[in-house]
This record gives C-alpha cells, sequence and structure tokens, in this order.
C-alpha cells in the first residue's frame, strides 16, 4: 500500500506524500494502540492507566520502524542517536497520553477510549512535527549550511 502510493508521486518524498503515509500509518497504530488498549483493559482487567503505557509502547516500537522505513528517509543521525531522540519524544508522547487520558476520564468523565482518542490525534499531530523536524531532519548540504550560517 505504501509502495503504491509513493509511486503515484514518482517516488519522490514530499512533505504532502509523508504527510498522506503519515496519517494511514497513524490510522494503522491507532487500531494497534486502541486495540491493545481494550483487550488489555476490558478483557484482562488491567487498569486503563497501566493498560495504556503498555499499548503505547508497543505502538511506538513498531511506529519506529515504519517511519524510519516507510514514510521519512533515515536524517542527519547515527541510528541510535535517531532511535533515542525518537525514544525522548514518544516517553513525551507517553506524557501527555496519561494526562490527557487522566484528565478527560476522571475529571470530564469521558470513556475511557474516547478519552484516548484525543490523545491519539494531539499525539499525531505532536509526533509528525517532533519525528520531521528533529528526529529524521534531512542532512543539510554545505550550500545550505552556509546560506544558514553565512
Amino acid at each position: 500500500m505504501f509502495d503504491e502510493i509513493k509511486r503515484q508521486f514518482n517516488g519522490e518524498i514530499t512533505l504532502k506524500l509523508q504527510v498522506i503515509l503519515f496519517l494511514i500509518n497513524g490510522i494503522l497504530l491507532a487500531v494497534l494502540d486502541l486495540g491493545l488498549l481494550f483487550v488489555l483493559t476490558d478483557l484482562v482487567r488491567i487498569d486503563y492507566l497501566i493498560s495504556a503505557p503498555i499499548s503505547f509502547i508497543v505502538a511506538t516500537v513498531v511506529n519506529y520502524s515504519m517511519s524510519r522505513k516507510l514514510i521519512f528517509k533515515p536524517g542527519q543521525y547515527r541510528v541510535s542517536l535517531e532511535f533515542n531522540l525518537f525514544l525522548l519524544f514518544a516517553v513525551l508522547g507517553l506524557i501527555v497520553n496519561e494526562v490527557v487520558l487522566w484528565f478527560f476520564t476522571d475529571f470530564v468523565g469521558l470513556h475511557y477510549m474516547a478519552s484516548k482518542v484525543i490523545s491519539v490525534l494531539i499525539l499525531m499531530v505532536f509526533n509528525f512535527f517532533t519525528r520531521r523536524s528533529i528526529v529524521f531532519r534531512k542532512k543539510q548540504t554545505p550550500s545550505k549550511v552556509a546560506e544558514i550560517h553565512g
């Protein structure tokens, strides 16, 4: 599916293509995250504030692999640094996820799955911009560096 979409753009990774691929990837990962959250919370009977980080971490690991291979080209960093940056923003996302779930479930009174959908929407925007502009940032050519610094 991703390769067919890339062919429509002649294989060129444009911002528009990245957004489209990121949204498709995000929908697939949201299904994974929400599905695992539901199974752990409703079927296994784990508290939602414990099952949410578990489902989030599983989705994040899958997301890194898919982001690196299908959406963004490897950036300017070594793989180990790139992965650590990805994890740093994932941890920040996990904190946001937990706060949003807790707030909308315990204070607003929404079902935990509705709260999770709100969290997913917020984090999709956060994740796209942090990954595109920081984690998988393109290597700057010497001419670009000269333009910026001089």
